[in-house]
């Protein structure tokens, strides 16, 4: 019988979020052996991901500042569904915004563009 994992995120750590300087990541569930892939991400201010998008569904719940989801302002309690192979971008303003990331699996980014 599988037994249930608890991640109490204010035990772990914040590590790096990819190449992007002031912003981070708190990994929840890491998406292997079937778990699904749970993660916190504070993203710093003035930050832009270009657009790109996965080979499977994500959603997103901001739980603190606001981000833009493809040009749509996101405010705290704003969950978006992203299914995959869908081409998106997200940026911050002047402040910084935190987010819960929610996938089936760990994920890979299949589209990468500039813009």
């Amino acid at each position: 019988m599988a037994e249930a994992i608890i991640r109490k995120a204010g035990e772990l750590s914040w590590g790096p979020w990819r190449d992007s300087p002031g912003s981070r990541r708190k990994t929840l569930l890491d998406g292997m052996k079937g778990n699904p892939e749970i993660f916190l991400v504070e993203l710093a201010p003035h930050f832009i991901a270009a657009r790109h998008s996965h080979d499977q569904d994500e959603s997103y719940y901001i739980v603190e500042g606001e981000m833009e989801f493809n040009g749509v302002s996101c405010p705290v309690g704003t969950s978006i569904h992203v299914p995959k192979g869908t081409v998106y971008k997200l940026e911050t303003g002047s402040a910084a915004a935190v987010y819960l990331n929610t996938r089936p699996r760990k994920a890979h980014i299949l589209k990468a563009s500039s813009g």
